[in-house]
């Protein structure tokens, strides 16, 4: 598998998309299992807002996510959000982060692709 280092990938939402939440969820786990197996991964991947969600013990996406993170792909997810939805001590993947890294991180990442 070819590793792209140098990408990151922003998921600012546990919903991909407008509209449906119930179909937002589903794309987004989707988006994720297809991400895990895809040849090309994104050296990080960052979790904020409601996007924390998905790094969380219980979350349907953690399958997708343990997948990418053994594969080299390190995660991290917003410290504040964790807080604000109660998830601080409940991470099941990845690590938590702060503002200041996460801006360190976009800021010298090659490109950012954005969900």
């Amino acid at each position: 598998m070819s590793v792209d280092r140098g990408f990151v990938v922003l998921i600012t939402s546990d919903s991909l998309g407008r509209g449906d939440a119930e179909l937002g969820e589903a794309l987004t786990i989707k988006l994720l299992q297809e991400l895990a197996g895809a040849p090309v991964q994104p050296e990080r991947m960052l979790f904020l807002n409601s996007g924390v969600k998905l790094v969380a013990e219980g979350s349907p996406a953690l399958p997708h996510l343990r997948a990418l993170e053994a594969g080299g792909v390190e995660l991290r997810a917003c410290g504040t959000c964790l807080e604000w939805f109660g998830l601080a001590g409940r991470v099941a993947v990845g690590k938590p982060t702060n503002m200041v890294a996460i801006v360190g991180e976009l800021g010298a990442a090659r490109k950012v692709v954005s969900l």
